[in-house]
């Protein structure tokens, strides 16, 4: 089976891993990220959420509003809700998933703290518009490169916010099992974020660093086409989120954080974090191509609206919209196929009972984009034979439905 995802490790990770000793690999991470985005800073945390909680803890932000896309990852408004603020969403354009700009204007209140730009699935953001439309730079603009790493590219216009958010979740372009880093070029910010960190985390427990140490090892085994057939089946299949019910961990906010949150990033990872760094532009220049192949083999099929190719974009899922997804059960329809697809995110935030409260009106194109969104397999390992079984799969199940 053809997993939806699969990191992009081999053996330069498992090499880096070996090259203990020397100055901290973690400081050389840092340094390398800051660098590749063009911004003088970078802070490392055990995730890219706790990397928010602490930017808006170290500034020490009255509570108040935060702005952020209707239609994101719900860790990010969990995150403004354990920071202490309130979330307010804005609607999405459906033809990059992004922060709707004709609507910010409106968000605005003495109140807001923050602007959160999300570069959903490695369309960019148009953060300069952004930076216009808010004005005041007593507003925190916070770009969210979560799914995106063209900040990373040297061809990119590089951090325009006041901080950037890099998530390196297991699932995310760039990858060290977990963790994230916040970028800035404030002088200011950078010392009281690194301050806060000083304060308030600590060593990463042996047993959190033995987890994230087996769930790199296994990912090598798990991904194999072979072995990922049985764990779909008796994993994936069974998890919440398979059958649209988020996690109950998320749907608790603030209560939730994880329990070694505020904890170092580990050097470990950071080795890990410095050979993906290393096969960036190999990476990009890989998904990019897979990319036009699918765009190329399913420009025609019936009942799906393909997303648009970019140059600037750095595609960490090719995400299609399928207006008849649930009602032709398409997910597992491809399973059957033997084709992993995904469904992230199949919520908008507004939707979901903890962040109701702060909805104030209708948010018509983050509700399509979560009923239609289907991510297909889409990482650089992915073979020339795998993306044409993918396109197959695709093909055979859209001509049975339409």
């Amino acid at each position: 089976m053809i997993p939806f995802y699969r990191p992009y490790f081999d053996h330069r990770e498992l090499k880096a891993l070996l090259q203990i000793g020397g100055a901290s690999s973690v400081a050389k991470f840092e340094a390398q990220i800051a660098s590749m985005s063009g911004a003088r800073y970078a802070v490392s945390f055990a995730y890219g959420r706790i990397g928010f909680v602490a930017l808006m803890k170290a500034l020490e932000i009255p509570p108040g509003e935060v702005i952020l896309p209707a239609y994101t990852c719900l860790v990010m408004a969990h995150a403004v809700l354990a920071a202490g603020h309130r979330p307010v969403f804005v609607d999405i354009k459906l033809n990059d998933f992004n922060l709707d700009t004709s609507q910010l204007k409106e968000a605005l209140s003495p109140t807001t703290r923050a602007v959160i730009a999300t570069h959903m699935f490695g369309y960019p953001a148009d953060v300069s518009a952004i930076r216009n439309i808010i004005g005041d730079h007593k507003i925190l603009l916070i770009e969210d490169a979560a799914l995106s790493t063209h900040l990373l590219s040297h061809n990119s216009a590089g951090l325009q916010g006041d901080a950037a958010i890099i998530s390196l979740g297991m699932n995310k372009p760039l990858s060290s099992i977990e963790g994230g880093v916040i970028i800035t070029n404030s002088t200011s910010l950078y010392t009281k974020l690194r301050n806060y960190q000083t304060q308030i985390s600590a060593a990463m427990p042996p047993k959190a660093v033995l987890k994230r140490w087996a769930r790199f090892l296994s990912s090598y085994v798990i991904f194999s086409p072979k072995i990922y057939k049985h764990w779909y089946r008796r994993v994936v299949q069974k998890r919440p989120e398979f059958n649209n019910n988020v996690p109950l961990e998320f749907l608790l906010p603030p209560n939730y954080l994880p329990a070694d949150g505020w904890s170092y990033y580990a050097e470990f990872q950071a080795r890990i974090g410095l050979a993906q760094l290393a096969k960036l532009t190999e990476a990009q220049t890989k998904r990019r191509a897979i990319a036009q192949s699918y765009h190329q083999a399913l420009r025609y099929l019936p009942g799906i609206h393909l997303p648009p190719l970019r140059n600037a974009v750095s595609y960490s899922y090719y995400t299609l919209r399928l207006p008849q997804r649930d009602k032709i059960n398409f997910r597992t329809q491809m399973a059957q196929q033997g084709v992993g697809v995904d469904q992230s995110f199949d919520y908008a935030l507004p939707n979901l009972k903890p962040y109701a409260p702060f909805s104030r009106k209708p948010y018509p194109c983050a509700a399509q984009a979560a009923a239609e969104v289907v991510n297909l397999p889409y990482y650089p390992g992915l073979q020339p034979l795998q993306r044409q079984r993918v396109v197959n799969a695709a093909r055979r199940v859209l001509a049975t439905a339409f």
